[in-house]
């Protein structure tokens, strides 16, 4: 015979255990990931079947000229590591100067534009012979607008997510997809030879080049010097990176040397320029920026000339 106090408590029992199971249920429904999302993120991203994979550097633009720098060793060389590779999660990574690593989309209804929003920037550092990356503190992190020009090429520039365009007066380069050729490369570049003149025989060159103080010089000694112009057409250099870059496309010491007494360039104002590009890649203070520049290459009175032009 059951106590019918043992039969109440029986049914208040049976009533709690139906109530945690009622809160178990709310709770596990609650800690589940919306279904739609979970597959989201397993998805592709939207346009990675034309914008997927990595490019590299085409062409670049001089003076308002598209030049292609397969035309010429010396600016091949100079872009041969830069280079935009897009991720199939959705990450990229920009390998330039500064590295730049983040998440990129196709710009809703654009057909062919793609917003790339960096999240961190990293450098290589040689560490016991081995490349380590190294994270760099930068409150700039930039944001890039991507544009399809054919399908194997876009063009690269930095993004203003103000106006939602590219940013005026940039620089831009030309990518093209690794292993195929650009159509539009070929149909609006400015042609030049293989010596940095343009084929309408306008010359970028400094007056040093028609001295007759280099009449004596050796063969080898007027190829580094031609070299030395051309890179300081493309970029900033201190005396001794300029010396160091032109040993390492296999001048000799005296001739590289040679290149950069005879070149024409004004130290000072190559550590400027050379401040203006790190400070376009990173965040730098005058002090940091004053011990980079040494680093590079520049005298300490050149390195604080550099800085206080861009401070």
């Amino acid at each position: 015979m059951i106590d019918e106090s043992d039969s109440d408590l029986q049914e208040a029992s049976k009533d709690i255990e139906a109530e945690d199971d009622s809160k178990d249920e709310e709770i596990n429904d609650e800690s589940l990931p919306d279904k739609k999302e979970t597959e989201a993120a397993g998805e592709t991203p939207e346009g990675f079947s034309v914008i997927g994979g990595t490019w590299e550097v085409g062409g670049i633009y001089y003076k308002g000229h598209l030049i292609d720098i397969n035309d010429n060793d010396a600016i091949e060389s100079m872009y041969d590591t830069t280079m935009v590779i897009f991720n199939e999660d959705g990450t990229f990574v920009y390998l330039k100067m500064y590295n730049d690593r983040g998440v990129w989309s196709e710009k809703e209804g654009s057909g062919g534009v793609f917003i790339l929003k960096t999240e961190s920037t990293f450098m290589y550092d040689l560490q016991n012979g081995s490349l380590v990356e190294k994270e760099t503190e930068s409150s700039n992190k930039k944001q890039y607008i991507a544009t399809l020009l054919d399908e194997n090429t876009f063009i690269l520039n930095e993004y203003d997510s103000i106006t939602g365009k590219a940013k005026v007066n940039d620089d831009p380069y030309i990518f093209v997809k690794q292993g195929e050729s650009s159509k539009y490369i070929a149909e609006n570049k400015t042609p030049i030879n293989n010596t940095g003149s343009t084929q309408s025989g306008t010359e970028n060159k400094p007056s040093q080049l028609n001295n007759t103080d280099i009449k004596n010089a050796t063969f080898g000694e007027k190829n580094a010097l031609e070299k030395a112009l051309q890179y300081l057409d493309y970029s900033a250099f201190s005396y001794s990176g300029l010396v160091d870059q032109l040993e390492y496309e296999g001048f000799t010491s005296s001739e590289a040397q040679y290149g950069a007494d005879n070149c024409g360039a004004d130290w000072n104002e190559q550590a400027a320029k050379k401040a203006k590009q790190y400070l376009e890649y990173s965040s730098f203070s005058k002090s940091e920026l004053i011990d980079q520049l040494v680093f590079e290459g520049f005298t300490q009175s050149q390195a604080e000339y550099g800085a206080s032009k861009v401070y």
